[in-house]
């Protein structure tokens, strides 16, 4: 199959060249008026301000597999040994220390629930599948499933 080319779309920017590894999760931030996003295997959180058409690495830490945005602004981070960290006006502030059992993998995906819980689903190791969690908005923490594979594109319906 041949593959057509075209000129390049005129609105359509490069805003940001960090050659991540594994760059995901773009998130607006709708009170800061910035994109957020990770690059896991390198522990890096991202900023870009369209409005002054700057990005910077805000971050970096272990491995982040998703994070989400808190009712205050903080940001909620998902990371490596089911370690769950909030960064807010550059403090981090530990809400789970690690999850038994996942001292070998990192979350990869998760995703905000209108009650304000959060789904979060954790890579395979070579001891065990992965599972998808539910970290409630008082922090207590469900399995949800075990055994999961790798969560990962995680949507509601109606």
């Amino acid at each position: 199959m041949q593959i057509e080319k075209t000129q390049r779309n005129k609105h359509m920017d490069m805003v940001a060249n960090y050659q991540c590894i594994t760059g995901e999760g773009p998130l607006w931030h709708p009170d800061e008026g910035v994109l957020y996003w990770v690059d896991i295997p390198k522990g890096c959180l991202y900023q870009y301000d369209p409005q002054n058409r700057v990005a910077n690495k805000i971050f970096q830490s272990g491995q982040i597999g998703g994070f989400t945005i808190q009712e205050d602004g903080g940001l909620l981070l998902f990371m490596e040994k089911g370690t769950v960290k909030i960064l807010k006006d550059g403090e981090l502030t530990t809400v789970l220390e690690g999850i038994d059992g996942e001292e070998h993998s990192r979350f990869n995906d998760v995703i905000a629930t209108p009650d304000g819980s959060v789904f979060c689903g954790t890579m395979p190791s070579a001891n065990k599948p992965g599972s998808l969690y539910k970290l409630h908005r008082d922090r207590k923490l469900s399995l949800m499933i075990e055994d999961a594979g790798i969560s990962n594109g995680l949507g509601f319906s109606n």
